[in-house]
């Protein structure tokens, strides 16, 4: 196993890539554990939170009270890889996300993904080690849509009622997209470039779509790297490695400048529908 640092940027394993690329294969083989570990390091120092090469060990080894950050990123990362499988994901059927509802429901794996990512906080933030920098997370929001008014990185995000049907219409467009590809994906063939660059972009957008919502009221910018790659598994691109955190920022902006405004849009006149 590779050990990386936090500090390092440049990727040099093969499957970081900036362009998607068509395995000749039926499928995308698990990500290797050093891609893995690279994941969880830098997604949490984009974040400007610690974590580093000792806390990765020790999760490994399971020695006693792991850094929570660790610990449920390497179980949200097994379930995402369990997510790359299931027939189930991310809709089992487009047809019936009829309504907020019925998205709501079939989200299962979102809320379950983030559980897992902030249970181990809320489990030690009344510990001294912890306190300061866990105090806001709370075990009753785990796996819980906010409910409170939040910012973003630019500004404030959109208002808690609207957060159900934007995840809604995020959802229907994936679902329908995944419905169109999925009988040509065990074809290595069978998708074009273009498809193949879409479906990129779409995974991708789904991170930056949390990182400008902010769904839950803590870590929905390293879920919606998660969710990113849970979609990247299952349409057969290969795991993505977190961004440098000017890249990351930049791209947020300009996806809430233009593409955030005209979905809160929509996402008022669903409320208006009732």
């Amino acid at each position: 196993m590779s050990f990386y640092t936090a500090g390092e940027t440049k990727p040099t394993h093969p499957y970081l890539t900036t362009v998607p690329v068509r395995y000749k294969t039926h499928m995308i083989s698990k990500p290797p554990m050093d891609e893995m570990v690279r994941f969880i390091l830098l997604t949490h120092q984009v974040e400007k939170l610690t974590v580093d090469m000792d806390d990765i060990n020790q999760a490994l080894k399971r020695t006693p009270n792991p850094n929570p950050y660790v610990a449920g990123h390497f179980d949200a990362l097994n379930y995402l890889l369990s997510l790359a499988d299931s027939p189930d994901f991310p809709a089992k059927e487009p047809s019936l996300l009829t309504n907020v509802y019925r998205s709501e429901e079939n989200l299962y794996w979102l809320r379950k993904l983030h559980l897992m990512i902030s249970l181990p906080l809320a489990q030690v933030a009344h510990q001294s080690k912890w306190e300061d920098e866990l105090a806001q997370v709370k075990k009753y929001e785990c796996g819980v849509l906010r409910n409170q008014p939040a910012a973003n990185a630019f500004a404030m995000a959109p208002q808690p009622d609207l957060i159900p049907n934007i995840l809604h219409l995020w959802f229907v467009k994936i679902a329908y997209l995944h419905a169109e590809v999925k009988d040509e994906l065990p074809n290595p063939y069978g998708i074009t470039r273009e498809k193949s660059f879409e479906l990129a972009r779409e995974a991708n957008e789904s991170l930056l779509l949390f990182a400008n919502l902010q769904p839950f009221t803590y870590g929905s910018n390293r879920l919606g790297r998660l969710t990113e790659n849970a979609l990247r598994l299952k349409w057969h691109l290969p795991f993505k490695p977190v961004e440098s955190t000017e890249l990351f920022i930049k791209a947020v902006q300009q996806f809430g400048q233009a593409k955030m405004p005209p979905l809160i849009e929509k996402a008022k006149e669903l409320t208006k529908l009732g």
